[in-house]
């Protein structure tokens, strides 16, 4: 195999892995699903009153949103508020495109499942995309991702990497082992003193950057529609799972029940 198709399997692939921010949207349309309670008012209005270019505040709990067909949200909780992006007209919340979510505070999760799929059917849906049939395997200590390398030749890879969090909330994920068509190339790179960031360039920035052999995810810019801002603050692993916190200084307070 040229060492040059190798290099790009490795750096094709993790950058899969470090796609996980993973995560924290979902549907069709942005539908949400589940038994889960969701509050949408705006602020110091009565209900059905709203002032279009005043923001909505917004809580919701166990509340399944997806974003796309194959991804779906589980937000656990999650406080913030809808910013319109066409001035003059409330926001809707079924049209994702209309407007922004500023999260104050929120737990956010996503299974292995939606996060391949979120992978697969949007990170790398794109005429010329290195990477097919991406499978992952979440567990506590790390993340494991298979996949196909699409190039002259459909080429097996798996890599297995660690996840942590940085001091400005980004997501670290730092491959640990790579093995291409069923052979471990991790130890041929320090061998030969590659680093990921000196021979891939990344042609779709999706809230991804490259620095030495790690990659730096931005989570509140790699999802589609609708767009989320809201700092990280902690990211965990379970079984199966991937699970983000977000908060921010100042957080809203919880929102009341309306009056009946």
């Amino acid at each position: 195999m040229a060492f040059g198709t190798v290099k790009r399997i490795l750096l094709a692939g993790i950058l899969g892995i470090a796609l996980l921010a993973a995560g924290s949207r979902s549907g069709s349309g942005g539908a949400a699903t589940g038994p889960g309670t969701g509050r949408v008012s705006q602020h110091g209005r009565p209900a059905g009153k709203p002032h279009s270019d005043e923001p909505v505040q917004a809580q919701m709990r166990n509340v399944d949103y997806r974003v796309m067909p194959s991804a779906v949200l589980n937000i656990h909780r999650l406080r913030g508020e809808l910013h319109t992006r066409q001035p003059g007209k409330p926001p809707v919340f079924d049209d994702k495109d209309s407007f922004t979510l500023q999260i104050h505070s929120a737990e956010i999760g996503m299974t292995e499942q939606s996060l391949a799929g979120l992978f697969n059917d949007h990170v790398f849906a794109y005429p010329g995309s290195p990477l097919a049939k991406l499978d992952i395997a979440i567990h506590p200590d790390g993340i494991t991702q298979k996949g196909v390398l699409r190039k002259a030749l459909r080429i097996p890879f798996s890599i297995a990497g660690s996840v942590s969090l940085t001091p400005e909330g980004e997501i670290r994920v730092h491959p640990t082992s790579v093995r291409v068509a069923g052979i471990s190339v991790r130890r041929l790179m320090e061998i030969f003193g590659l680093e990921l960031e000196k021979v891939m360039t990344l042609k779709r920035e999706r809230g991804v950057r490259i620095a030495g052999d790690d990659f730096f995810i931005s989570a509140d810019r790699m999802l589609p529609p609708p767009e989320i801002k809201g700092g990280v603050t902690g990211v965990r692993l379970e079984q199966g799972r991937m699970i983000l916190t977000f908060g921010s200084p100042g957080e809203a307070a919880p929102l009341s029940p309306p009056d009946r």
